[in-house]
């Protein structure tokens, strides 16, 4: 058996040494062509951004209460409808209030009557003691009359308007423009003081509340622009500022919240979406950029005074740039970082072609073809 396995090698280095010279392999590396994607570095405006996560709410929001704890008899609007400020949103039974007021204009009437019985009364006592016709005790009666009536006028009024206040407040209304956005009652259910009967939400403005970890505080900054994307729409920008940060870091997760306002005349953004938030913190515009994914990495160790203690890791960045059908690698010096964006600082000029797809299997000085993305097979 192990004659025949020497034999088999031995044939098998003879049939390849009977071949042409120089042919030990059909296409070297070099020569073998590979298919590649090109981009141009082109110039562009790039963003150094902090990614955030947050909620959604409105930037004003009150809950409505009635103050008079009566049966609810009629409700005007709904969740999901749009109100001005002051429109009306429901009425309370007015029946037991509308017979307060009745009695309180009653009592006043009476107490009006008494009160001008009392006034002339004075009048003559006051005028029969100036006359000497009356005692000093008799005028003081008659005073104490008077001010005994005029004080029984002024408390009924009180009561009349707090009666009256009440049966306007059984007409529940907007205090501000906005969408109802919750409603607790139904007609039939007893209104309550502690209970809301309705929310509204101010959505022509929403905020974004944020959470900033204890490095990230200095670049944060009231005014700077924020992009906000949720999943309800996908691909689409929400543009916002950054309205506050709160000086004070929370003790327990050493973060800062700042809030973020973004204009939302459409309503399309609501109270309690969870949104992807970037804030810009730098921006530079008319700057080399090529795809990121045409980037390529390299990382070394780098000794100061060669010892190992001082050892420090550096990455390198390279792209493959096709000149005359081959690629080139080139190191470059990489700056801002935006999404599929990346800005060169240098060693790229405007207008080169970069490989973008096919990279990866890519040496210094390949041939190389360019084809269409699809046609590209990564290996």
């Amino acid at each position: 058996m192990n004659k025949q396995i020497v034999t088999l090698f031995s044939l098998t280095l003879i049939l390849i040494g009977c071949g042409k010279p120089g042919a030990q392999k059909s296409v070297s590396e070099k020569e073998k062509v590979h298919p590649v994607n090109v981009a141009p570095a082109v110039r562009s405006s790039v963003s150094k951004t902090a990614t955030f996560f947050g909620d959604i709410v409105a930037d004003k929001s009150v809950k409505v209460y009635s103050t008079v704890p009566n049966k609810i008899v009629r409700l005007y609007h709904d969740i999901g409808d749009e109100v001005r400020q002051n429109d009306l949103l429901a009425d309370i039974d007015t029946e037991k209030i509308h017979q307060a007021v009745v009695q309180a204009e009653a009592g006043l009437e009476a107490a009006q009557s008494q009160f001008q019985n009392a006034q002339e009364e004075y009048d003559r006592i006051a005028k029969l003691y100036q006359e000497k016709a009356v005692s000093q005790s008799q005028m003081d009666a008659v005073r104490t009359q008077l001010d005994a009536a005029r004080s029984s006028v002024k408390q009924l009024q009180a009561a009349l308007s707090s009666a009256r206040s009440q049966l306007q407040d059984t007409r529940i209304t907007a205090p501000l423009a906005g969408v109802i956005v919750q409603r607790t009652l139904n007609v039939g259910d007893q209104a309550a003081p502690q209970i809301p009967l309705f929310e509204i939400a101010d959505m022509d403005t929403v905020k974004v509340l944020i959470n900033i970890i204890e490095r990230q505080i200095p670049e944060i900054q009231a005014g700077q622009t924020a992009l906000l994307s949720v999943t309800a729409y996908p691909g689409e920008i929400f543009a916002g500022k950054v309205n506050r940060v709160n000086p004070a870091l929370n003790p327990l997760t050493r973060t800062a919240s700042a809030e973020i306002r973004v204009p939302n005349p459409d309503h399309r953004l609501r109270p309690g979406m969870f949104s992807n938030v970037k804030v810009i913190l730098d921006r530079h515009d008319n700057v080399v950029v090529v795809s990121k994914a045409s980037i390529l990495e390299k990382t070394r160790l780098e000794y100061e005074g060669g010892k190992l203690s001082t050892a420090r890791v550096v990455t390198d960045h390279f792209v493959f740039v096709v000149e005359d059908g081959h690629a080139h690698i080139r190191p470059v010096t990489v700056g801002f970082v935006q999404d599929n964006k990346t800005e060169i600082v240098s060693g790229l000029e405007e207008g080169e072609q970069v490989v973008i797809v096919g990279q990866h299997q890519l040496e210094d000085d390949d041939p190389v073809k360019i084809v269409t993305p699809e046609s590209v097979q990564e290996k």
